[in-house]
C-alpha cells in the first residue's frame, strides 16, 4: 500500500480512536518527563486539567499524530494477522485476565474506575496496588500483584 492511501485510511482512524488520543498524549506526555510514572506528574498534567492537556496538544501536535499512527500500523497489522490465520484455519481468540499497568494511559485517562485518593495516588493493598477486575481467592481476599491495578 503507497503512503498515499495509507494516509487515506489513517485520517478516519485518528478521528475516531479516542483510546488513540489518550494513548498517544500519555505517550508524549511521558517521553518529555523522562518516562515518569504519571502519578509523580505535576498536578496539571497529573489531574488531566483541560488547559494543561490543550497546552500539550497545541505544541506537540507532531508527536501525537505520530504516536497514533502507530496505534494505527498495529491495528492494520493486528487484522492482516487475524485474517491470515483465519484463512488458514486458525482462530484466535482472547480470555485472558487484563491487568491494567498503574503507569499507564488506561489508568491515567479512567481514574474514576481505580482506587486512587484525590491526588490520584493508589490506595488499597499498602504496598502493592489491588486488582480491580480479580475475584477474590479461596478466603475471600482480593490478589494483589505489584505494579498492576
Amino acid at each position: 500500500m503507497n503512503g498515499l492511501m495509507t494516509l487515506m485510511i489513517f485520517r478516519p482512524f485518528a478521528t475516531r480512536k479516542v483510546l488513540a488520543d489518550d494513548y498517544a498524549l500519555y505517550k508524549v506526555i511521558k517521553n518529555s518527563i523522562s518516562q515518569k510514572a504519571w502519578n509523580e506528574w505535576d498536578i496539571p498534567l497529573k489531574l488531566r486539567y483541560p488547559a494543561a492537556l490543550s497546552t500539550v496538544k497545541q505544541f506537540e501536535y507532531k508527536d501525537i499524530r505520530f504516536h497514533k499512527f502507530l496505534q494505527f500500523m498495529f491495528h492494520r497489522q493486528w487484522d492482516q494477522l487475524k485474517a491470515f490465520a483465519h484463512n488458514q484455519g486458525i482462530k484466535i481468540i482472547g480470555d485472558v485476565p487484563v491487568y491494567v499497568a498503574l503507569d499507564s494511559a488506561d489508568a491515567w485517562s479512567s481514574p474514576d474506575y481505580f482506587e486512587f485518593d484525590e491526588n490520584c495516588n493508589p490506595v488499597g493493598c499498602p504496598e502493592f496496588l489491588r486488582i480491580t477486575s480479580a475475584l477474590p481467592d479461596s478466603s475471600g481476599e482480593i490478589r494483589c500483584i505489584n505494579g498492576t491495578l
